[in-house]
């Protein structure tokens, strides 16, 4: 049975391609049929995608070019929302035609993933955005929330709103996006874990630890 995610996260810098690119390594290590895709990448450097790059690379994966423009359906130099940098650059997204494509390039895989761009209300288009994108691809949700102070209210707030778009919620990664000061870092970091589990019901899929790659 093919299985497909799509993660998405409170915010920019939450952690989502490391995330992604740690369940895609697992994947692969356990020899399952499994890619990633980042449809929409905005701060791109030679119309590439650095967020699949990364996730490639982490996973020790490589792809014929013609994949590769599959993976990657629209790139964006301008390092913002997507509606904002296809003003800038006067690029027209067609979220739809890219929905279809996702679809399609998925069932080549038992194991697929959508890195969103942005956090959960990022604008695609003027009438879009990534809660849009989710619920028209009908893929159950990964959350990636950072683990750090303010965690367990912005993560609460996130699971509150996927459920009432009545989009699934398979679980939540929570990443340490920033390195722990101490060890009341540390206990906010393992309490914030907890609480969310506590408050949303929502199951803990990882707790990645902050690492420099971030």
């Amino acid at each position: 049975m093919k299985k497909q995610f799509i993660i998405l996260a409170p915010d920019t810098d939450c952690g989502k391609t490391f995330a992604t690119a740690t369940l895609l390594k697992k994947a692969i290590n356990e020899n399952i049929n499994a890619m990633a895709c980042k449809p929409i990448q905005t701060g791109s450097l030679d119309s590439k995608s650095q967020d699949l790059d990364f996730i490639l690379k982490t996973a020790n994966l490589s792809v014929l070019p013609e994949i590769y423009s599959k993976l990657v359906l629209c790139t964006l130099k301008t390092p913002a929302s997507a509606l904002l940098a296809s003003k800038i650059e006067k690029q027209k997204i067609n979220l739809d035609e890219i929905i279809k494509k996702i679809r399609e390039i998925s069932q080549n895989y038992d194991l697929f993933f959508v890195e969103t761009a942005g956090g959960i209300y990022s604008p695609i288009t003027e009438s879009t955005n990534n809660i849009y994108l989710a619920k028209k691809l009908g893929f159950p949700a990964i959350m990636c929330v950072p683990n750090r102070v303010g965690a367990i209210s912005l993560s609460a707030m996130t699971a509150k709103i996927l459920f009432a778009e009545k989009i699934k919620i398979e679980g939540a990664i929570f990443t340490q996006t920033i390195k722990p000061k101490n060890e009341i870092d540390e206990t906010i970091c393992r309490d914030n874990i907890e609480t969310f589990e506590k408050i949303t019901g929502v199951k803990i899929i990882a707790d990645i630890k902050f690492k420099k790659e971030f």
